[in-house]
């Protein structure tokens, strides 16, 4: 019986480790699922689209790159990750114009409204009470 139920422990944590590198994805994919939803959102034209496509990808692949670097130290990278993010948001807005930003804003705003609701008030350290 024991060896029953230290087979099935090993399968299933076998299962979550598989289901969790598909979960990991390539800043290719990434960037490719953000652009599709900056298109149908902010209605971008080719150039722009080029543009920011270019610079979501070089941000994801920097992003990986300090992420994947645990020999350093970690609030030096996450304050580079910060700034890097700052940057790069900085050069999507001179991409896009005036009302496009506009909605980039609201865009962000509610995906930051929904991360918020989904893991808890971070300020406060409060949970979000289960339903």
């Amino acid at each position: 019986m024991k060896k029953l139920l230290l087979i099935a422990g090993l399968l299933a944590g076998s299962v979550m480790f598989a289901n969790a590198q598909l979960l990991t994805k390539s800043p290719d994919k990434r960037v490719t699922h953000q652009m599709k939803a900056l298109q149908k959102n902010l209605n971008l034209d080719a150039t722009q689209a080029e543009k920011i496509n270019t610079i979501l990808l070089a941000r994801a692949t920097k992003v990986d790159s300090l992420k994947a670097n645990t020999t350093d130290d970690k609030k030096a990278n996450r304050q580079a990750i910060k700034a890097l993010m700052q940057t790069s948001e900085d050069q999507v807005n001179a991409v896009l114009t005036a009302d496009q930003q506009k909605t980039y804003v609201q865009l962000k705003e509610t995906r930051k409204a929904k991360m918020k609701k989904r893991g808890g008030d971070q300020t406060t350290g409060t949970q979000p009470k289960k339903g």
